[in-house]
Parts: structure tokens; C-alpha cells; sequence
């Protein structure tokens, strides 16, 4: 086993020492990476000559801002984002695109930039075999979209996006649709494809699929298996019961801005609520900083101090206090916990890194991965030579994700607007332009490491922890998903 696996199958107790430390962080710049705005100076520091290809640069990297974040052109001319660049390029004389040049020039060869990374890491599927990735799901409007994507060891890619409403229920109209997107990757390049969907549907046009096409597997994501186990334990009458007491905890302090700040207080600004980038680990997640945080609570509403007895003057009080106090919600939470964190452990670990999570799941296949590897490594020329098939086929199958799409976590809202009709022809061949950029450019930022960040709708999934009647909540559950609705 490689000596740098992180342990991902950890007690619930592994988290209590992250907790305690300091969010603080150094804030000045990165070294060697590359500047928002390209300085024009020369070696004395004086503003040198204007160079067209570095303006150039500099005005594309605006664009790209611009375009990655979905921002409006005309923001351009904003005094505020003017003030921004002129601060951070620090300097008085620079030149920043206009709205014409960031629609016209600038837009056009971003996306022809983009074609042209598309292109090398489509070369590549011949040699190292790829995965289709599937991302399904229903809008407000009832229609069943998909996005497809591509994904090999050179990188992932956004193909296109559908309207797949006529082919939902209707085998045949699934699979010719289906054949087409194999037909358009290339059959040969495909080693498996990966689904958003468990619904019997989807599992029948999957087994007719590998049987048309033998070599390719049709599959479920890894983590979608995971969280299916989660949402499953959240059913179990001892799992529900504890979690529904957790959650009057969570409420209460929720709702009471001066208990929350008195426990932030004594947890260096953390609380109790986890935002995560996959609802189904959000309940044990925060269950687990309920337990680590067990003397805290605590005092705060078993002691004798007198911020005690005011939090506890009330029935909703009283109530907290009876939980605390209570023997059985405690040994709940602890067997909640041994059963669940180290679930959750392998999607937080899946979500911080991109490829090969497959080996760290499943210990046995990782073992013969490791040999199959180690045989090929070795006896490269005897395998090599004698059965060249066998150790390309070896490669091509060891190489591909066992995740799904939905870890990208794409703006489905792109796609919907893509697929509404109305457009004049060059209007829609734009708003295509424009969301095969941004997508290829999320995913690029994703295979980077740089969009570790959680999204205001990932954190707002944790109403139910906050308040007893949610205004709305409109997600699907994994356990609710059917046909083409999505797994998130």
C-alpha cells in the first residue's frame, strides 16, 4: 500500500483536534502564481513601453474572470471593479478590456482556446480509454435534462447537455440516445459510463447497454452508493430518533443569537453546523461536533452559572437541557456515529481528490490493482510482448474514475437556459459558446484544486438543523430519485 494513503476509515473522534485549532492564515500574495493583472514594468520600476501581446494577456485574464465567474461584461466599467484593477496591478496607467472587446475578440478566442484543450484530451481516449459521466435531473419545468460528460486520466471534459424528457420510460428512445453519445465519444475509446440514476428504469437500459456493447461497464457512481447508505441509516428508528434530538439542540442555539455566540465563543468561532458539499453527511457531521462538544453544551445549559438558568427559562430551553442531560440520547450518538463516520469519511476524502479513489475504497481491489500493476511494471516486456491487448486493456480499465458527475457540482441553471427555446440561431450558437466555456473552465479549476469552496445552496440545506419549519425546500432525496431524477 502506498505510504501516503490518508486514513480514511477514521472514529468519530478524529475530527476534535481541527477544531480547536486557529482558522487564522497567512493573506499575502502567492508566489509564482500568475498576477490578475500582468505589471508592465521594467527592472527600475518605471512603466515600460506598451506591449500589445502583454496588454493582450492582460485583458484575457480579465475576460476569463469574467467569463468562469458568469459576471456581467459591462462590469468592466463599474468605478468599483475599476478601482479593484487598479489596486491590484498597482499601477495608474493600465488598460482594461471593454464590454465590446470582452463580447467580441476576447469571447472568441477563450472558446477557441478551450476547443483546442478539448481536442488534446479527446486524442487521448484512444489510448487511455475513457468514462462517460452522466448528470441527470428534473427542472422546475418538469423536463429531464442531462449533461454529459467525459472523463479520462488527461483531464474531464463538457460534451453537450440534453433534453432527455421523450426518452424517460421509453427503452428504445434511451438507447438510440445513448448510442448516439458512445458514437460521439468514439464506442471503442469508452470503458464505462457512469449514471446519476438507481431507478429500475436506468438499471434495465444499463444491463441492455453492456449487452450491445460488451467491453463497456454501466455503472453507479461510488460516492452515490455511499450517500444511499446514509440516507438508508437515517431511516433506522434509533438513527431518526437521535438525530430529530440533535437537531432540537441545534434549533435552539440557532435561534438564539446570544447562546450562539457564547459557543463560538468556546469553540473558536466553529458551532456545531458542518456545510458540506454532500447533504447526506451533513446530519452525522454535525452530530459528531454535538458529541465532541458534549462538556461544552453542557455548561452552557447544566451549570450553575447564571447564563445557564437564563437559556433555560424557556420550555424550548428546558428541553435542550433534558436532552443534555439525557444517558440514552449520548450512547444514541456514540452508536449513530461508530456506524456512520466512517461512511462519511470516504466521501469528505473522495471530495478532496479528483482521481484513483476507487483502490482507497475497496481494499481488496486496491491489492490486486497494486499487483496487476506491479506485474506490468516489471514485466513489461514479457507481458508486453506476448500479450500487448491484455496490458492495454489493463492500463485503460485501471486509469478511469469510480465517481460520477455530480462531484463537479456544474450550475445546472446554465444548461436550462441553453436548452429554452426562443433563440435566434446566432443568439443560441452564443449561449452555447458560452456555457461549453464555463463548464470546460469549472472543470479545469476542479482538476487544479482551485473551487474548494461550498456554495451558498449547499450551506442552505441545513435549514432543517436550524429552524423547526423550513419556509421551502424543493431538493430530492437520494432515496426519492426515479427515472431522470437527479442524484445531487
Amino acid at each position: 500500500m502506498d505510504a501516503a494513503r490518508p486514513a480514511i476509515i477514521q472514529t468519530y473522534g478524529s475530527r476534535a483536534g481541527k477544531r480547536r485549532k486557529s482558522a487564522s492564515s497567512e493573506t499575502s500574495g502567492v508566489e509564482g502564481s500568475p498576477s490578475f493583472i500582468k505589471r508592465l514594468e521594467n527592472p527600475q520600476g518605471s512603466i515600460a513601453a506598451t506591449d500589445d501581446s502583454s496588454i493582450n494577456d492582460a485583458k484575457k485574464r480579465i475576460g476569463r474572470f469574467i467569463y468562469e465567474n458568469g459576471l456581467d461584461v459591462n462590469a468592466v466599467h463599474s468605478p468599483s471593479f475599476q478601482s479593484m484593477i487598479s489596486l491590484c496591478s498597482g499601477q495608474t496607467n493600465y488598460q482594461i478590456p471593454t464590454s465590446q472587446e470582452l463580447r467580441g475578440w476576447i469571447f472568441k478566442d477563450a472558446v477557441k482556446e478551450m476547443r483546442e484543450n478539448v481536442k488534446k484530451i479527446r486524442s487521448s481516449w484512444a489510448d487511455t480509454g475513457c468514462s462517460i459521466l452522466l448528470d441527470g435531473w428534473t427542472d422546475a419545468k418538469g423536463r429531464h435534462l442531462i449533461n454529459i460528460l467525459v472523463d479520462s486520466p488527461e483531464g474531464t471534459v463538457y460534451l453537450c447537455s440534453f433534453d432527455i424528457s421523450d426518452c424517460i420510460e421509453n427503452m428504445d428512445a434511451m438507447q438510440s440516445f445513448i448510442s448516439k453519445v458512445l458514437v460521439e465519444v468514439g464506442i471503442g475509446n469508452v470503458v464505462q459510463i457512469i449514471t446519476y440514476s438507481t431507478s429500475a428504469f436506468m438499471k434495465e437500459v444499463g444491463k441492455q447497454l453492456m449487452e450491445k456493447y460488451r467491453p463497456i461497464f454501466w455503472t453507479v457512481s461510488s460516492s452515490c452508493c455511499i450517500e444511499l447508505m446514509l440516507e438508508k441509516l437515517t431511516r433506522v428508528n434509533l438513527i431518526k430518533e437521535t438525530l430529530e434530538k440533535a437537531k432540537t439542540i441545534t434549533r435552539f442555539i440557532h435561534s438564539h443569537p446570544d447562546v450562539l455566540k457564547h459557543l463560538q465563543d468556546q469553540t473558536d468561532g466553529n458551532g456545531l453546523l458542518v456545510a458540506s458539499k454532500t447533504r447526506s453527511t451533513q446530519p452525522f457531521s454535525t452530530l459528531e461536533n454535538i458529541v465532541l462538544e458534549k462538556e461544552t453544551l453542557k455548561t452552557l445549559f447544566l451549570s450553575s452559572d447564571p447564563r445557564s438558568s437564563a437559556f433555560t427559562s424557556t420550555a424550548e430551553g428546558k428541553n435542550v437541557a433534558g436532552v443534555l442531560a439525557d444517558r440514552t440520547f449520548w450512547n444514541g450518538a456514540t452508536t449513530v456515529l461508530k456506524a456512520a463516520i466512517p461512511l462519511v469519511r470516504v466521501i469528505e476524502w473522495m471530495n478532496m481528490h479528483n482521481k484513483d479513489q476507487m483502490g482507497y475504497i475497496y481494499e481488496t481491489i486496491d491489492q490486486a490493482k497494486e499487483t496487476i500493476k506491479d506485474e506490468f511494471k516489471n514485466k513489461k516486456y514479457q507481458y508486453g510482448g506476448q500479450c500487448p491487448e491484455l496490458q492495454k486493456l489493463a492500463i485503460r480499465i485501471l486509469s478511469q474514475t469510480c465517481d460520477g458527475a455530480s462531484k463537479f457540482q456544474l450550475k445546472r441553471s446554465l444548461a436550462e437556459m441553453m436548452l429554452t427555446k426562443g433563440r435566434s440561431q446566432a443568439e443560441q450558437k452564443r449561449v452555447i459558446d458560452v456555457v461549453f466555456l464555463r463548464y470546460n473552465m469549472q472543470l479545469q479549476n476542479f482538476a487544479s484544486g482551485k473551487t474548494d469552496y461550498i456554495a451558498p445552496i449547499e450551506v442552505s440545506r441545513m435549514d432543517d438543523w436550524v429552524m423547526n419549519n423550513p419556509s421551502q425546500n424543493n431538493d430530492t432525496t437520494l432515496m426519492e430519485v426515479d427515472g431522470g431524477d437527479t442524484i445531487d
